[in-house]
């Protein structure tokens, strides 16, 4: 369980630390202070507060505003599934940073299986098409569309053999 909570911390660090940096300033003298830093914030956090890293929310509009805005700020979410209001995201990130204990940003996930305002044909049909080069700029403008809408982390290709 520590190491699955190290992998959560370790990529909510990497968005925080390397989102505004060039990239010539990306070196891999920077991982063991990266790898500091994830042990500075893990030894702060209660058990609940790891339980809550873990903790994703589906947007289902069945809780109040004010009940979701309390448990970012109580530590209790780390991850959203479907927000596509930039909005909404922004109002939830700025909670998660800026009045959390520990100020750890919130990931928004959406499955954009084959687009996400742009439909294409599913993954297996764009396969049996043989062509790469439509596969590959397919998905270069799913995933354009959804870094726009606010999505950190897309559930994208999937291999469905059901």
């Amino acid at each position: 369980m520590q190491n699955n909570i190290k992998f959560i911390v370790l990529i909510l660090l990497a968005i925080t630390q390397f989102a505004c940096q060039p990239a010539p300033n990306r070196t891999e003298t920077t991982k063991p202070t990266i790898e500091a830093e994830i042990d500075a914030i893990l030894a702060q956090m209660t058990l609940e507060e790891k339980i809550g890293q873990m903790s994703q929310v589906a947007e289902s509009g069945e809780d109040g505003p004010g009940d979701i805005e309390n448990e970012i700020r109580n530590g209790n979410v780390g991850s959203f599934l479907n927000i596509f209001d930039l909005e909404k995201r922004n109002r939830l990130q700025k909670i998660a940073i800026e009045e959390s204990r520990l100020g750890i940003p919130v990931i928004f996930g959406a499955d954009v299986i084959h687009g996400q305002r742009t439909i294409f044909p599913v993954p297996l049909g764009e396969a049996a098409s043989w062509n790469l080069d439509l596969m590959e700029k397919t998905a270069a403008v799913a995933a354009r569309e959804a870094r726009a809408t606010g999505i950190d982390w897309t559930f994208s290709p999937m291999v469905d053999i059901a």
